[in-house]
């Protein structure tokens, strides 16, 4: 039967908060490890519901005495690059956590391998469940996290076994029944894991041994003790005295990796240097003078160097959305109902943005203004004067030190207009130096105004190719160019002289529900950029015409894409040619093993990239 299901599951957690635990865990995990020096690898995961639905029907599960509770509902994976580090990293889960029970580990018998797996369950401390509580009461789950340390060796072989024995519905006597050979090749693999394991530890003690032996202090101390660490060198004041008096590099020598360890994790320190290892194991362990001396002046002239403060710097403005358009007038419907609607959706979206900030914001247009540190929302509505402002600050939450600034204007601009403007605004103020932030950005509110009320620049912004296979359309397009009242950007597609070669080696015309002609997707694009530009697809016919019009030989426009900025008139601002597009490539090739025109895609996100850019510097 099944004990839960999978929506039950997702009503009862916050796998959002559950996240921001896991991720608490394992940057406290990572600040001690670091600080350690040894390599290490780690992963997060917080168990889906449909995975916790999966394990509570198996069985065995529930609330009622004697049945288990679900307690690696956080995991995480600690991969160590070296084999002796799996104690050390034990004993740094265990100073630092409460432990529940102990270790499980695999335990092999002399003529036997299996995958070494050390796993162990810890309480989640207090503090990093402030804000959440997972109800224990309610689902088989306990307040704790599991971690598992695996070698670099092992990693690979632990998730090839979870995926084609404990993931698979297989039993395993029936996934290897017949090929008794391949299981014991199988069993074999794993004994070469162990023994590459060992070996590599054998190899740098060996090498660690030459290095001495040849007084090269510095690889000596790399390959003893397999640490991170800085390209700083070993000071020359050490080089010399362990060159004069090689005992005492004996002494350095003769300590274990595993002093080394538990002294730096004792240590507030920076990176890790040769100069820091000699420094501290001279101080726990060998107790040299002279090494001591040297390493006190050393520390004295770091001290002396002039302090350098930080100064603080202004946010650099980056605009990231320009818009400057006429909402559809419908004839009959009065411009205070025009203008209502679409304060309307303007406000309705900055409610839902900033609820959780100001809980007082009314979801009809109004005279409002509120801010707390990092957000303000200022609306001012003036329905008889034809006039609506809203200008939102709020911080950006990924990444650190970045202001979001928008502003939008709805009004009547002139009393004897019969329509309303649209002005929209978004700023991003960051760092300096600090380009990922600011980054073109539309607002979701503005597909609401075009589907409701609609937008407007001389002809409808639409997200759908406008087709032009007739004189009408033709000669509106060629207005539309030239207009001195347009304000954004236009793309013409041509069609394709032909489309796909067949087998008599001539290309055909593909043609999709009037939105596909020639190498590019013209629905696509126009879906993308179709409300801060116009995007005209020419049939084979008025493909020519036009060609000739904007001074293009047939050959050059078929298959072409053109682009009109405004005030350009019927010279194209930016001219490709079919080939051209058919040449083109992304940087990152993502889409390489994709079915399909790649080179339609890489045109096509070019393309998209150049409008919004265009966009962009208009306002510059």
């Amino acid at each position: 039967m099944e004990w839960i299901t999978e929506q039950e599951i997702n009503n009862m957690l916050d796998f959002g908060k559950l996240n921001e635990i896991a991720i608490k865990l394992q940057e406290a995990i990572v600040d001690i490890i670091h600080n350690s020096g040894i390599y290490y690898r780690i992963f997060y995961r917080v168990k889906t519901a449909k995975s916790l639905q999966e394990k509570l029907n198996r069985g065995g599960y529930g609330l009622a005495s004697g049945e288990k509770c679900i307690q690696d509902l956080i995991g995480l994976r600690i991969v160590l690059y070296y084999g002796d580090d799996l104690s050390i990293g034990q004993k740094i889960m265990q100073n630092t956590f409460l432990m529940i029970g102990g270790w499980e580990k695999t335990e092999n018998k002399e003529d036997q391998f299996a995958a070494s797996k050390i796993n162990g369950v810890f309480c989640i401390p207090e503090e990093f469940m402030a804000n959440y509580r997972i109800p224990e009461g309610i689902l088989p789950i306990e307040p704790v996290f599991e971690v598992q340390f695996r070698t670099m060796f092992f990693e690979g072989w632990h998730e090839i076994e979870h995926d084609m024995r404990y993931k698979t519905h297989f039993a395993d006597d029936t996934f290897w029944k017949g090929s008794p050979e391949l299981s014991r090749i199988l069993n074999c693999i794993v004994a070469n894991l162990e023994l590459c394991d060992w070996s590599m530890i054998g190899l740098f003690d060996q090498l660690s041994e030459y290095h001495y032996k040849e007084k090269n202090w510095e690889m000596m101390l790399k390959s003893k003790f397999r640490l991170r660490m800085s390209d700083q060198h070993l000071s020359g004041e050490l080089k010399e005295f362990f060159d004069q008096e090689p005992e005492a590099a004996e002494q350095i020598y003769r300590c274990t990796r595993s002093q080394l360890i538990k002294s730096l994790l004792g240590t507030e320190h920076g990176e890790i240097t040769y100069d820091l290892i000699v420094r501290i194991l001279n101080e726990k362990y060998v107790h040299n003078e002279v090494i001591a001396e040297i390493c006190e002046m050393q520390d004295y002239a770091a001290k002396a160097k002039a302090f350098k403060p930080q100064h603080l710097r202004r946010l650099e403005s980056s605009d990231v959305f320009y818009f400057d358009v006429t909402l559809r007038h419908k004839e009959g419907v009065p411009l205070e109902n025009e203008l209502a609607a679409a304060a309307g959706i303007v406000q309705g979206w900055a409610k839902e943005k900033l609820s959780d900030i100001f809980d007082d914001i009314s979801g009809e247009p109004e005279n409002y203004k509120r801010q707390t540190l990092g957000y303000q929302l200022a609306t001012g509505y003036h329905k008889r004067l034809l006039y609506y402002e809203m200008e939102m600050y709020h911080l950006d939450m990924e990444h650190p030190g970045t202001l979001w600034q928008m502003q939008v204007l709805i009004q009547r601009v002139r009393l004897s207009d019969d329509y309303l403007t649209l002005w929209i605004h978004s700023i991003c103020r960051h760092p300096q130096n600090m380009s990922a932030a600011a980054v073109f950005s539309k607002p979701l509110f503005l597909n609401e105004l075009s589907a409701r009320i609609g937008l407007e620049d001389v002809e409808p912004l639409r997200t759908s190719p406008i087709l032009v296979e007739n004189e009408e359309t033709y000669e509106k397009l060629l207005h539309l160019i030239i207009s001195g009242q347009r304000r954004l950007p236009v793309v013409v597609l041509a069609a394709s002289e032909g489309g796909e070669e067949n087998g008599a080696g001539k290309r055909q015309l593909r043609r999709k529900k009037g939105d596909f002609f020639g190498i590019l997707h013209a629905g696509k694009l126009a879906h993308i950029i179709g409300l801060y530009a116009h995007v005209y697809l020419l049939d084979r016919e008025y493909s020519e015409k036009f060609g000739k019009a904007v001074g293009k030989e047939p050959e050059e426009s078929f298959g072409s894409v053109s682009i009109y900025d405004c005030a350009s008139g019927l010279g194209p601002s930016n001219f490709f040619t079919e080939q051209q597009i058919l040449k083109s490539r992304f940087d990152y090739n993502k889409y390489v093993y994709y079915e399909g025109d790649v080179y339609e895609r890489a045109f096509r996100h070019k393309l998209v990239e150049m409008i919004k850019r265009k966009i962009l510097e208009k306002r510059s």
